[in-house]
């Protein structure tokens, strides 16, 4: 996608979460490296939705993650933007949404002289963020394949980069391909898993929120009906249930 040797960081996240599927992305701007973002997903031809909060708009990007199954992107501005929006992420972090939350960020400049709306950003959003990065290393779109990596790993959930306006003005080179690593199947677990069901009498299936996703959906369906066993969902899993099967049931 990327056709020039350097690009802005702000577009190399944008070209790289394009990659991943995605089509619009959610926020409230407030100058700086939100606008940045704004009008590099306007080039990329990406539509962004304002919306009237920041919690909203990050909690919209973590329902279209799970809609789409591709990563979502939501976007505030410093301070209060970002405790704002934090409400969000707190959400994304529960139900397991694999979104990067990008707020701006001070400058080493700033910092010397700046006491409005400045405090530890990282420090208040880490808790409920699986990373954070500032995308301020020489090669950032490694940090940005590591951050997406991370939030789509299992358990998926959010992750958090503090942008300044002036990094992501930064020209830095173009990598066209995204690397995506390899996932190795966890060859213990279906093992002890095996050994569970061969001993069990009346095996009872309990489906969790990532088992709506995806081929786990489908593996799922065909687990519970070679078992014959009933399945209790998780109120984010009703995607696994087939349709007229009638040994499925809802948790509330």
């Amino acid at each position: 996608m990327i056709s020039s040797s350097e690009i802005t960081v702000a577009a190399l996240l944008i070209d790289r979460l394009k990659q991943r599927g995605l089509e619009r992305f959610f926020g409230v701007p407030g100058g700086g490296s939100s606008m940045d973002l704004v009008d590099a997903g306007r080039r990329a031809g990406l539509e962004f939705v304002l919306t009237r909060r920041e919690d909203s708009g990050m909690i919209m990007a973590a329902v279209t993650a799970w809609l789409s199954n591709t990563p979502g992107l939501a976007l505030a501005t410093k301070g209060p933007g970002l405790t704002s929006g934090a409400n969000g992420v707190a959400a994304a972090c529960l139900d397991r949404a694999p979104v990067i939350f990008v707020s701006d960020g001070f400058g080493n400049d700033e910092q010397d002289y700046v006491s409005h709306q400045f405090f530890d950003q990282s420090s208040v959003i880490g808790p409920i963020t699986k990373a954070t990065s500032t995308l301020s290393g020489d090669n950032p779109s490694v940090e940005i394949d590591q951050l997406l990596a991370i939030m789509c790993q299992s358990p998926k959930g959010p992750t958090y980069v503090e942008l300044t306006g002036g990094n992501a003005k930064r020209m830095v080179p173009a990598t066209a391909k995204l690397e995506r690593p390899e996932t190795a199947p966890f060859v213990g677990d279906i093992e002890a898993v095996r050994t569970i069901v061969a001993a069990a009498h009346r095996p009872v299936i309990v489906a969790g929120l990532e088992s709506a996703s995806g081929e786990n959906a489908s593996s799922v369906r065909l687990f519970a009906e070679a078992l014959s066993a009933p399945v209790l969902l998780t109120y984010m899993a009703k995607g696994v249930v087939p349709d007229g099967h009638a040994n499925f049931a809802g948790i509330f």
